[in-house]
């Protein structure tokens, strides 16, 4: 089998995913993005990258933990997964399987970090709430038939969360997911 080994990388999949560029709050000389199937730490100061190898295809959602050194990414496939893994070590924390199909579109932590949501890629872009820790669901729910372009958390409250997409906003609750649309 032949392995091939990289430095540095200088691509990005940007015409089907958006929101995917972050910085490491615990440091912010560190840029966290991907490319195919690999997450990338780029260190601003040291002029190097590492590299995240957990996923078996291309990632197309990235986000990072409010207050640590954790980072989020979720891949394209039948059965996408979500790996939650260390930015400066590059471990593997947790990987979260089901929940989605073909893809997982967005992802975002609560403000407290102890939260994942996840939008999937299938005909209902299914919202999934995670215990990341445990890799454990929480509560999953149909999102939209269109496509949805934006998920996110209410800092102020982690049981609310918008979903934004095509002709539509959406405000939801996560105690019964009572859904309020504009």
């Amino acid at each position: 089998m032949e392995y091939k080994c990289f430095q540095m990388t200088a691509t990005y999949r940007g015409f089907d995913s958006r929101h995917n560029v972050f910085y490491l709050p615990i440091c912010t000389s560190n840029i966290v993005f991907h490319s195919a199937a690999v997450g990338i730490v780029y260190d601003k100061e040291q002029k190097m990258q590492r590299f995240y190898l957990g996923h078996d295809d291309d990632i197309l959602s990235l986000t990072v933990h409010p207050n640590k050194d954790i980072v989020a990414s979720g891949q394209i496939g039948k059965s996408p997964d979500i790996h939650v893994w260390e930015g400066t070590s590059m471990k593997t924390v947790s990987i979260l399987k089901g929940g989605h199909q073909r893809g997982v579109s967005f992802l975002d932590f609560t403000a407290d970090g102890k939260k994942l949501a996840s939008v999937g890629l299938d005909d209902n872009h299914m919202i999934v709430v995670w215990d990341w820790r445990k890799g454990a669901q929480l509560a999953s729910t149909r999102g939209h038939k269109d496509k949805i372009y934006m998920l996110k958390w209410n800092p102020f409250d982690g049981n609310k969360l918008v979903t934004v997409g095509n002709k539509h906003i959406k405000f939801w609750c996560q105690a019964g997911w009572s859904e309020y649309i504009l």
